[in-house]
Parts: structure tokens; sequence; C-alpha cells
């Protein structure tokens, strides 16, 4: 029988459960292709400390959820850069 615990991570941006000993951590911003956020590191940093110190946790995996779409984006303009003057 398998069990799972779903861990609060804080925020929608990271998911965590434990199953069977396991604890599984999901970056869940596919519309940026899970690129890091002021949200999304400390609560990385934060469940990867807490899943190491728990003793029901045997190993850890984490990674991205994803789109089954490749390329979720639509192209972005870049952003005009500005000249810096130096002193």
């Amino acid at each position: 029988m398998t069990t799972e615990i779903t861990i609060d991570t804080g925020t929608n941006e990271l998911l965590c459960v434990i199953r069977d000993r396991v604890a599984i951590i999901t970056l869940n911003r596919p519309e940026v292709r899970n690129a890091m956020s002021d949200t999304l590191t400390p609560a990385l940093r934060t469940m990867i400390k807490t899943c190491g110190e728990n003793p029901e946790v045997f190993s850890l995996y984490w990674g991205g959820w994803r789109d089954l779409n490749p390329w979720p984006l639509e192209p972005q303009p870049r952003q005009k850069c500005t000249k810096v003057s130096r002193a």
C-alpha cells in the first residue's frame, strides 16, 4: 500500500509530497519553464532542508512540471538596453 503525504510549501509555485519515504518536490511554473522566482527560490530551499531533516524521508527527488506543449510561450520581445555611462 502506497502512502502519500502532501506537504504545504506555502506557495502554489512549488509542490511537495512524500510517497513511500521519497520526497518529491515539483517546480510548478510551466508558463515560464519553471524559472526561479522570489517566491519559488526560498520555498525550494526550505523544502530541501525540511525534507533532508525529516527521518521519514529516505530519498529526495525534485524536478519541474511542464506543459505537454514544448513551446508554451509566445516569443517575448527583448527589452531595449540603455547605455550606461561610466563615471
